[in-house]
């Protein structure tokens, strides 16, 4: 399997310490119970947007654009949510794109975050998660790469011109081929 920058970038990142959330490290380090619930809220909505991926229904460009909204209003920046659709999330909601009644509407908050706590506290989850992460992504792959591009042009303010969004299509449908 080849490794893109970015991945070799998070396979050696330093995992989170015992699998604590950031919000308990915030804590940790001395930062005020709020602000450590302040984090985990926002944790939480991430969790949830990208959790929407997933869901055993058509998404639509205005649901991608909702997801983007969410995530481009998020305090983390690029990689960390990159980090979240694909250490945190994907591992726990992937399976439900191959069931034959999957969750439609949402996932259930909680379990999600249980779910992913749980993950989160065992050692080989992120090396498992990197060597899935084909498996786990296949079905949403294309629609994280929208939610990119909206994400981007959320945060700088300005619309793609046409010309660059046919760019990114034709580089989609030639990475689908």
């Amino acid at each position: 399997m080849v490794l893109s920058e970015n991945d070799r970038m998070m396979e050696t990142a330093p995992s989170r310490s015992a699998g604590r959330s950031p919000g308990a490290q915030a804590a940790q380090a001395g930062r005020s119970s709020v602000s450590a619930r302040d984090e985990a809220r926002e944790r939480q909505t991430a969790w949830q947007a990208i959790a929407c991926l997933w869901l055993a229904q058509e998404l639509g460009d205005h649901d991608l654009q909702a997801i983007a909204r969410a995530l481009a209003q998020s305090p983390y920046d690029w990689t960390e949510l990159q980090r979240i659709y694909l250490y945190e999330v994907a591992p726990v909601v992937h399976e439900n794109l191959r069931m034959d009644k999957g969750v439609w509407g949402a996932f259930d908050l909680q379990s999600l975050q249980k779910a992913i706590t749980k993950n989160m506290r065992n050692p080989e989850y992120r090396q498992e998660a990197l060597a899935n992460r084909e498996y786990m992504t296949a079905f949403v792959a294309r629609d994280w790469e929208r939610i990119k591009q909206y994400v981007r042009e959320l945060r700088s303010g300005r619309r793609l011109t046409a010309e660059e969004q046919s760019a990114i299509l034709r580089l989609l449908q030639a990475a689908e081929r």
